[in-house]
């Protein structure tokens, strides 16, 4: 209870407030766009608005679309902040919900900037006679593996 009530607190009292985004450029002449969070630089995102490029992205997996979206926005962070174009080097982005796997991965390359999207698997490794790797028998020789692998990527050649 005393949680819910700091989490009210804090949007009663105005300190969680939504991000104000700036543009930072833009890709291809408006087909997709570099944001930075105004009052915290090293958050971001890039807004896709090309419609043959969404329908791509969508139809290999690797973004989700409801019916009448016109973007996607992939929101990430990097480890220092964006005050003009040439700060920006890259982003990661995790997945919106802890249910999803899928992750995006935004990097300039050149005049463009490219982003890849993966998805992520776990399995564990059982040695042979350990069902169960929380048992104290078991436990130290359990290990977690996880793969991941590209679904599609996309570069934008010229980003200004």
């Amino acid at each position: 209870m005393k949680t819910i009530c700091l989490v009210i607190s804090l949007l009663v009292s105005g300190l969680a407030q939504a991000a104000t985004w700036e543009k930072m450029f833009d890709c291809e002449n408006g087909a997709a766009v570099v944001d930075v969070d105004k009052d915290e630089r090293r958050n971001l995102q890039l807004v896709i608005r090309d419609q043959g490029i969404l329908r791509y992205l969508y139809s290999v997996g690797a973004i989700s679309l409801k019916y009448g979206d016109t973007e996607t926005i992939i929101s990430g962070w990097q480890g220092h902040g964006v005050f003009n174009p040439g700060d920006f080097r890259y982003f990661n982005a995790e997945p919106k919900t802890m249910w999803e796997n899928r992750y995006a991965y935004v990097t300039r390359e050149g005049e463009g900037v490219k982003v890849r999207f993966t998805q992520r698997s776990s399995y564990t490794v059982k040695p042979v006679g350990c069902e169960d790797c929380l048992s104290m028998a078991c436990e130290s020789s359990c290990s977690s593996v996880t793969t991941e692998r590209e679904t599609a990527n996309w570069y934008f050649r010229s980003c200004r």
